[in-house]
């Protein structure tokens, strides 16, 4: 049999020595902030992770636009030359009263599947040109030889560009102006 002995005094221990006071520190506080340090880290690696590929991401969208923007560029130019010519039409509408009944009654002639129509005064003569249906066109013609507005209409050039059983081509047809005078110098 063994035999056991109780102490019922207080375990005395040797002071400290720096050493063991290192330990300790490693062991309790250094731990946490060892801990804290490689978190810290690892959410730098990851934020950096992330910038870098929201980075790329916007390069590449940077790339995507600038070619969306050099293919577009032609068309902005071409839009922009037809808003000129749009403001510069609205304002020749809107300052020339004496032609403006005569635009309305030509727009009422003006043939709509045309793809391309110039209309000019110089004086007291109409000139139209254009690219059309050659049918609508005899139209127009007819419509302004009745007119109380126009004397004089005559088609002094046509020319057929769609070939045999094709009724498209250029055409130009000249009208005179009844009493130019008395509408424009009153």
């Amino acid at each position: 049999m063994s035999r056991k002995g109780f102490n019922l005094l207080q375990p005395q221990e040797a002071p400290a020595t720096f050493w063991d006071k290192a330990y300790a520190w490693v062991v309790g506080t250094a731990r946490v902030i060892i801990i804290l340090v490689e978190v810290i880290v690892f959410a730098a690696f990851v934020t950096r992770f992330v910038l870098d590929s929201q980075t790329k991401n916007l390069d590449e969208k940077i790339r995507v636009q600038e070619a969306r923007l050099e293919v577009i560029a032609d068309k902005e130019k071409y839009f922009r030359g037809v808003i000129g010519k749009a403001n510069a039409y609205q304002e020749i509408w809107e300052t020339s009263s004496g032609y403006a009944d005569i635009w309305e009654e030509i727009n009422m002639y003006l043939p709509t599947i045309s793809s391309e129509i110039n209309v000019q005064f110089k004086n007291e003569i109409l000139l139209i040109r254009g690219f059309s249906a050659l049918g609508p066109v005899s139209t127009l013609e007819g419509s302004l030889k009745n007119s109380q507005t126009f004397q004089r209409t005559e088609v002094f050039e046509v020319q057929n560009e769609g070939g045999e059983g094709v009724d498209e081509g250029t055409f130009a047809l000249r009208a005179i102006v009844k009493d130019h005078n008395s509408r424009f110098f009153k």
